[in-house]
């Protein structure tokens, strides 16, 4: 019985992994409508395709309980991520400003893992991805996982708390957050005035459920295009903690 049951999640993950595959075509495609997929595009969904095939070979070994109970327990996510880059096979590595060849505004993925697979953002656990442009260091991407206190004030707009000191995060005490690192980062990018990639991570269809990603709550972490950092404040927070809060908002092209 309990075999069946394995067999049935994995063809139910399959399945799945093609209604993302066909989701994340139609968002990289040419606004046009055309159904024709471009060279950046195949590479991303290309890259897709190698990490849900990883990520299938380590489910069903989990399943088969081929490497134990410490293995069953692992995120298979992470650990087909980190197999493709070991292996050379992450794309769009370079670290750079400014939207990703091959990726549109609205194009979803499952776990969070793949936006690093895809060069969409580089960190595998930080909410804040940058790098160093001369004497600066400067925000290259965020991901608003739902995980702090972020508020939504309009369709283009919204507020994003540094990283930092957050307990549902971390696993520790509370603690303030500093002007280090990616916080530092992204008011440098307030400063210059460069835009930041922004991921937010959402409810979506029940197509993503299929895999029990993010322990079956039916989430997706979705490209919302570019946006400027407009305000940068500090405050404390439900804990008594001092934490930073960015302004953001959309730029429009």
């Amino acid at each position: 019985m309990e075999l069946s049951k394995s067999k049935a999640a994995l063809k139910m993950a399959r399945a799945g992994f093609r209604d993302l595959e066909l989701n994340l075509t139609a968002c990289v495609s040419p606004a046009s409508g055309s159904s024709s997929v471009s060279g950046s595009q195949y590479k991303v969904l290309e890259a897709l395709k190698q990490f849900e095939k990883l990520y299938l070979q380590l489910r069903r070994e989990e399943n088969q309980g081929l490497k134990g109970r410490a293995y069953a327990t692992a995120r298979n996510c992470i650990k087909a991520a980190m197999i493709l880059r070991r292996e050379g096979k992450w794309i769009n590595t370079d670290q750079h400003i400014g939207n990703v060849s091959g990726i549109e505004i609205g194009a979803k993925f499952q776990f969070r893992a793949e936006l690093a697979v895809v060069g969409l953002h580089h960190q595998l656990f930080r909410g804040i991805s940058y790098a160093r442009f001369g004497s600066k260091t400067y925000a290259i991407s965020i991901v608003d996982s739902g995980r702090y206190e972020n508020v939504t004030k309009s369709s283009d707009v919204f507020i994003y708390t540094g990283e930092g000191g957050n307990p549902n995060v971390t696993n520790k005490k509370p603690r303030d957050q500093k002007m280090v690192m990616g916080n530092l980062a992204l008011k440098n990018n307030m400063v210059d005035n460069f835009p930041v990639r922004v991921i937010h991570c959402r409810k979506t269809l029940k197509a993503f459920d299929t895999l029990g990603i993010n322990n079956g709550k039916g989430l997706a972490y979705v490209y919302d295009g570019l946006y400027t950092v407009v305000g940068c404040w500090e405050v404390r927070d439900q804990l008594g903690k001092l934490a930073f809060k960015f302004e953001m908002k959309r730029l429009v092209e």
